[in-house]
């Protein structure tokens, strides 16, 4: 990992995203480096006060654009690495907290693989009140079924570790090593969501841009380098894909996440 750098740190719900964040904090200290941690669940009472069921888009966008806001303040401040944990399981999450950058950042998104039998035993063994709903069996089915559906697309698109076995510590170690191996130069992405092509290469008038659109949608849900073009039949990378590349290629490509308009 390198210095002024911000970690994505995500997983499912109650897989121990707060213990982890905790303990890679630590590792990263031992090894000279301030580090500060910011969990996005301590951030949405704040954006949506009187809001206790945290299921409000415009609220969570707001969340995730002053939690990038945050890190940026940490960073200036002397900060080295600062590590978000909550969740950055889709496109638009991770566009909405880029959208909050205004420096070009690096942001490196790391997630916890965890079985649905661990994650329920350590719901259960969480005595503290703020799990919530989340005790529900069928409430944290439905949370575990949207980590497993973005598993493609975190595995494409960041770094996926084991977040099941050994302690903590452990895991920070494994997450600092995986994070070594996988080093990529970045360059600083277009100040516009990942799904939103520039116009300059998919014209706003195109005959094909909804379906077009919607196929690059579903590829980049399903964690796939690209889609078929509906028209030439040519394979086509998605945004995802050139931004984890962390730089433009310079093909003219057509969701190339770097080009300004």
């Amino acid at each position: 990992m390198t210095r002024d750098e911000i970690i994505l740190l995500t997983g499912p719900v109650g897989g121990g995203k707060t213990t982890t964040a905790v303990a890679l904090a630590g590792e990263l200290r031992a090894s000279g480096r301030r580090t500060a941690v910011i969990d996005l669940d301590l951030l949405y009472p704040m954006a949506g006060q009187g809001e206790p069921r945290y299921t409000d888009p415009a609220t969570w966008r707001a969340v995730y654009r002053g939690a990038a806001g945050l890190a940026e303040g940490f960073v200036a401040s002397g900060i080295d690495v600062v590590i978000v944990e909550g969740g950055f399981l889709t496109v638009d999450e991770i566009g909405w907290f880029r959208d909050g950058l205004t420096t070009d950042r690096p942001v490196r998104l790391v997630a916890l693989d965890l079985s649905w039998d661990e994650t329920r035993r350590r719901v259960d063994a969480d005595a503290s009140a703020d799990r919530g709903v989340t005790r529900d069996e069928r409430v944290l089915r439905w949370h575990y079924g949207q980590f497993t559906a973005a598993l493609p697309f975190l595995h494409a698109n960041g770094v996926v570790v084991d977040g099941e076995n050994g302690s903590a510590e452990a895991i920070a170690r494994s997450i600092v090593d995986a994070c070594d191996r996988k080093r990529r130069p970045s360059q600083r992405l277009a100040a516009r969501p990942l799904t939103e092509p520039a116009a300059s290469r998919l014209p706003l008038d195109h005959a094909d841009r909804e379906v077009i659109l919607a196929a690059h949608a579903r590829a980049v849900e399903a964690g796939e380098d690209g889609y078929t073009d509906p028209a030439t039949g040519l394979f086509v990378f998605t945004a995802a894909y050139h931004a984890a590349r962390g730089v433009c290629c310079e093909s003219g490509c057509r969701h190339c996440p770097y080009i300004e308009e």
